[in-house]
């Protein structure tokens, strides 16, 4: 007849290989979990870094906007940089020839604006007359701070 002290040693091997197995199929599992988790990491650190990549792009380009002010010899085109970007070799085509709108000796000493900083205003001197059209069609060609060229063209009407 066995005795007790095997039967115990029995069971408690019996106990031990039980706990063995256990211990490692939890561990199979951690290793499982975490090298998804890795992964998801990996992923988010890439959709971070190509989210980073474009807010960086879209930063560096300029808004450049283009408003008709004034009247009669007060009369002004106001260029503004509204961005957060640079515009260089910005220029302003109004339709019809830019002496159309601009006063010649202004325009020609201004444009093309080598450089338009955020928040910066260049403004023209402009002559409207009774006889003049009520608008005005005008386009800005620009190039942002990462050489991408931009263009924008506005309808220009009288603004007080």
């Amino acid at each position: 007849m066995p005795s007790i002290s095997l039967i115990v040693s029995v069971v408690s091997i019996v106990i031990a290989c039980v706990a063995l197995i256990r211990t490692r199929r939890y561990q199979q599992q951690q290793i499982k979990l975490l090298t998804e988790q890795v992964s998801i990491h990996k992923e988010v650190a890439a959709l971070q870094a190509e989210a980073a990549r474009a807010q960086k792009a879209k930063s560096v380009t300029a808004d450049v906007r283009v408003a008709l002010r004034g009247g009669g010899v007060r009369c002004r085109v106001s260029v503004r940089n509204e961005g957060p970007g640079a515009a260089r070799d910005l220029n302003l085509n109004i339709a019809g020839g830019n002496d159309s709108l601009l006063l010649r000796g202004d325009y020609d000493v201004k444009l093309p604006i080598r450089e338009l900083l955020p928040g910066d205003e260049v403004s023209l001197a402009a002559g409207v007359t009774h006889g003049d059209p009520p608008a005005y069609d005008a386009e800005l060609v620009w190039t942002n701070e990462d050489g991408s060229h931009a263009k924008r063209t506005s309808r220009l009407t009288l603004q007080s």
